[in-house]
C-alpha cells in the first residue's frame, strides 16, 4: 500500500519553488518535492525507521523509512524533512505502516515556510545511486490518477526515461523515471526522431517530455496531440 504524505489518495499541492529539479544556489537542483497544505505527516510506505530526529542544519528534523523490498536492486529510502520540533512520533528501528502518523509539518532547517519535503533515495551497497521525483514515483506506486486531470494515460517504463524540457535529446534532462515504473501522460507530440520513432509523451505531473521508445507501449493511442 502506498499513500501520499497526508495519508490520502489524492496528490497534495507542491509549492512553486519546491518542485523536484528546481534550481538551487551553486548550480544544485532540488532533490525532493515540498508538499504543502496539511498538518499531519503520514508514512507514505510501510518500512523500518532508520532516522528520527535532527538531520542537519538544512534539513532540520527528519524521518527516514527504508522500504522492506529492494527495487531495481536498490534499497529505497523515503526521507521527510523540516518536521516540526517535538512532533516526531517514531524512533529508529520502529516498523511503520503506510498511513501511520510520523510527525507534524514544520519549517525546521532552511525551509522558508511549513512544508513536507519528501525525497525518494535509491541506495546500493551504501552508495546513493539516484533520487527520483516524488510526485511521479508516488503516483506510480499508488496506481491511481486521483488528483491528476482527466485524459491521463499510463505507460510502463522498460528503461530509465529522461524527462526533458523540450522533445529532443539535446534538451536538458530535468527529471528521470526509473525502469519498472508507470509514467502518467496527458498528451504527445512529434519531436526529434530517435531510433526511427519521433513520438514524445508529455508528463501529466512533471510537464516534461519523454521519448516514447523508453516505454513498453510507445503508441500515442489515448493521448491528445499537443
Amino acid at each position: 500500500m502506498t499513500v501520499w504524505g497526508n495519508g490520502g489518495g489524492t496528490k497534495p499541492s507542491v509549492s512553486v519553488s519546491g518542485k523536484f529539479g528546481a534550481p538551487r544556489p551553486g548550480g544544485r537542483t532540488h532533490a525532493g518535492a515540498d508538499f504543502i497544505g496539511y498538518h499531519d505527516l503520514k508514512a507514505i510506505e510501510s518500512g523500518v525507521v532508520t532516522l528520527a530526529g535532527r538531520f542537519n542544519a538544512a534539513a532540520g528534523n527528519a524521518v527516514a523509512i527504508d522500504l522492506p523490498d529492494p527495487i531495481d536492486g536498490c534499497t529505497v529510502t523515503i526521507v521527510r524533512m523540516h518536521i516540526a520540533d517535538s512532533s516526531i512520533k517514531v524512533k529508529v528501528g520502529d516498523r511503520v505502516s503506510a498511513g501511520q502518523l510520523i510527525g507534524t509539518m514544520g519549517s525546521t532547517g532552511n525551509a522558508e515556510g511549513d512544508c513536507d519535503h519528501v525525497e525518494i533515495r535509491f541506495w546500493k551497497h551504501g552508495v546513493l545511486q539516484r533520487t527520483v521525483d516524488p510526485e511521479i514515483w508516488i503516483a506510480g506506486r499508488t496506481s491511481s490518477v486521483a488528483g491528476v486531470q482527466a485524459g491521463v494515460a499510463t505507460r510502463h517504463a522498460k528503461a530509465t526515461s529522461n524527462g526533458r524540457s523540450e522533445p529532443r535529446t539535446s534538451a536538458p534532462v530535468m527529471i528521470k523515471v526509473p525502469a519498472g515504473f508507470d509514467g502518467m501522460f496527458d498528451g504527445f507530440t512529434h519531436g526529434e526522431k530517435v531510433e526511427g520513432n519521433d513520438v514524445w509523451f508529455h508528463g501529466a505531473i512533471s510537464h516534461r517530455w519523454f521519448w516514447s521508445g523508453a516505454y513498453t507501449d510507445p503508441s500515442p493511442t489515448g493521448l491528445k496531440k499537443l
